[in-house]
Formats: structure tokens, C-alpha cells, sequence
């Protein structure tokens, strides 16, 4: 019986179509990151395979937040100093490390090129521009932060 009732309905309304799972699967992408910029009011220009927001602080003139997206995280990252400038690797190092305990999200890391940077990772599915702002402020923040710390590393 049930197969019977089974073939009229596919009889009567045919089978389920691929674009309607397309439809549903589109509701699930996660947003943008080009709509999330839009959303936080910050500036930003096209940098690179991704995008750029500027900040100035307190100790660092200009700060550069490189902002791309993978898939359904979104990245965000600033060089703190080129490998090329530090003096005392292993005391910077010793010092980031350190340094990952006193932000919340925040990372510091070595880049593929041996730079010094910092990054967060953020997860794109139910991110808002407005989170995404204060996630940009506080990473931002971080390397402000971190410039007097880097410093005393740097080869004079």
C-alpha cells in the first residue's frame, strides 16, 4: 500500500527536483564577507585575494586587519613584524606565547614567509556586521597592544 501511495505521489507531483535542495542549501551559506564589511561600518579597500581595514592607535600609526574568507571561516590578520627585523627570535617568540593568554581569540603566530603576526579565526554561519566590528576593534587592539612588547625584539 504504502509503495502504491508512494508511486501516485511521484505520479501526481514528480519527483523532488535538485534546484528545490539548491534553494534550501542556499538559505544554509554562510554570509559574505564583503556584506559583513558593508554591515560594520568600517572602511576597507580590496586587498590581495581579500580585504583590508585600517585602524590608528595608541602605539602602532596604522594598523592593517587583512580580512579573507575560506569557506565558512573568516580570517583575520595583521603583521606584527617582518622575521627579517627581529633580533632575538626566540625571546619575541617566548613573548607571543605569553601574549596569547592576555587576548580572548586572539593568536599569534609565524607566518609562511616568517613574519610575526597575529590572526583570529572567525566562523561565518551566523556571524553579523556587528560582531564582525568588534572582532576587527579587537584584534586591532591586539597589535596596538603588542608594538611596545615587539619592539624590544626588533634588531636597532
Amino acid at each position: 500500500m504504502r509503495v502504491l501511495v508512494l508511486a501516485l505521489a511521484l505520479v501526481a507531483f514528480g519527483p523532488p527536483s535538485l534546484e528545490s535542495f539548491g534553494e534550501a542549501g542556499a538559505q544554509d551559506k554562510p554570509p559574505r564577507v564583503l556584506d559583513l564589511l558593508e554591515e560594520s561600518g568600517h572602511q576597507y579597500e580590496k586587498a590581495g585575494n581579500g580585504f583590508a581595514v585600517k585602524f590608528n592607535g595608541n602605539n602602532l600609526k596604522d594598523i592593517r586587519i587583512i580580512v579573507i574568507q575560506a569557506g565558512e571561516v573568516i580570517v583575520l590578520g595583521s603583521v606584527l613584524v617582518p622575521g627579517t627585523e627581529v633580533a632575538d627570535a626566540a625571546g619575541l617568540q617566548a613573548a607571543l606565547l605569553r601574549a596569547n593568554d592576555d587576548y580572548d581569540y586572539v593568536k599569534t603566530t609565524l607566518d609562511n614567509d616568517g613574519d610575526y603576526a597575529i590572526r583570529m579565526d572567525l566562523i561565518a554561519p551566523g556571524l553579523t556586521g556587528k560582531q564582525l566590528a568588534a572582532q576587527l576593534v579587537q584584534i586591532a587592539t591586539a597589535a596596538d597592544l603588542l608594538k611596545p612588547v615587539v619592539d624590544k625584539f626588533r634588531k636597532k
